[in-house]
């Protein structure tokens, strides 16, 4: 492990526009969403962001009789959309000590791929989830919906675990130098405390190490 001490600072980023829309907290109510209520409240007042509590209702499912059985999507009805915002307020105002209300978004269909969307449209700069508790076989097959976000969607995520009650004071950065990993960490830094350790880290391939160009392209 080799350490190194900027002699300048980054310079002007010169490549994508950073996302400059609304903080999306994701909620379907449990437990787990519950962690992402305080931490968006922080970051909305470091960042003077607008909040958003996006919310995807499954479609009922009814099927149809004849020579097939064929499932068949119907919409959600007004009054379940009624419910889910009165609780979804109901849970802001459980967890959140501020006045301001946020605005709801109440979408039916897959929650990954809704809530992805939510944000492209939004132009959001941060998807805001409670981490669920699944096996690890479950992760790994993407059944978890932060997973799902991260698989269809190119907006940040933050997975936030309930013991999460600040801002991340320690940071690791990967990198492997590319455009794509400098546009993730200029995403990342305003959302971290203002006093914050961050470090960057590379992973060299077997091939690459001990080499003395690669070395010197991580300093």
């Amino acid at each position: 492990t080799k350490t190194a001490t900027l002699a300048r600072p980054f310079p002007a980023y010169t490549g994508a526009v950073l996302p400059s829309g609304p903080l999306l907290v994701a909620s379907d109510l449990s437990g787990e969403s519950d962690a992402a209520y305080p931490i968006a409240a922080r970051l909305a007042r470091q960042t003077d962001a607008d909040v958003e509590i996006v919310s995807v209702l499954p479609p009922y499912v009814m099927p149809m009789y004849g020579f097939d059985a064929v499932p068949i999507p119907v919409e959600v009805d007004a009054g379940y959309r009624t419910t889910r915002a009165a609780a979804l307020l109901a849970q802001q105002r459980r967890l959140v000590k501020e006045p301001k209300v946020w605005s709801t978004a109440i979408i039916s269909g897959e929650p990954g791929r809704e809530t992805t969307e939510r944000a492209r449209v939004l132009n959001a700069r941060l998807i805001i989830a409670g981490r669920g508790r699944h096996a690890i076989g479950q992760r790994l097959l993407g059944g978890e919906t932060v997973l799902r976000m991260l698989q269809l969607g190119d907006t940040p995520v933050l997975a936030v675990a309930p013991t999460l009650t600040e801002l991340p004071q320690r940071v690791v950065v990967a990198t492997d130098f590319s455009d794509f990993s400098e546009y993730a960490a200029r995403v990342a830094l305003p959302l971290l405390a203002p006093d914050a350790h961050v470090t960057l880290m590379h992973v060299a391939p077997v091939h690459e190490r001990g080499d003395s160009r690669f070395e010197a392209r991580a300093m």
